[in-house]
């Protein structure tokens, strides 16, 4: 991903984060997996927005901000991240593998995109109606 930021700028990963939340909510079958794997591209703009010099950070927020409106509208909120319902997650501060690969996540602002799941993929994922808030 390094790379691709390098040559396309923030233009280009934000491009990318809205395909990818199209296929999200248009795919016929889609792995909680894959899901997490384009919200990690979400939090990678978040960490350019946060701390590298944008020229124009207005125009890239107010796009932002359309498609994160969008994003909400399509899914439900969860009490816990959704690396938790992966199996990539875990409650348990000894899960060494979770921990070490940093795919615990608070439940913080800046964090808010992994606290939701598409409703197409609630009975997919194996998600209850006690996981949502």
């Amino acid at each position: 991903m390094t790379k691709y930021i390098e040559k396309n700028g923030l233009d280009g990963v934000i491009d990318i984060w809205e395909s990818r939340w199209k296929h999200i909510f248009e795919s016929n079958y889609y792995f909680i997996e894959e899901y997490i794997n384009d919200l990690s591209k979400r939090k990678i703009i978040d960490e350019i927005l946060r701390h590298c010099d944008i020229e124009n950070k207005n125009q890239y927020l107010e796009k932002l901000k359309v498609l994160d409106d969008t994003f909400k509208e399509k899914t439900v909120e969860t009490r816990e991240s959704v690396t938790r319902y992966s199996g990539w997650g875990s409650d348990d501060p000894n899960d060494v593998f979770s921990n070490l690969l940093g795919f615990k996540v608070e439940k913080i602002d800046k964090n808010w995109f992994y606290f939701g799941v598409p409703w197409a993929r609630i009975e997919q994922w194996g998600i209850t109606e006690n996981d949502l808030t």
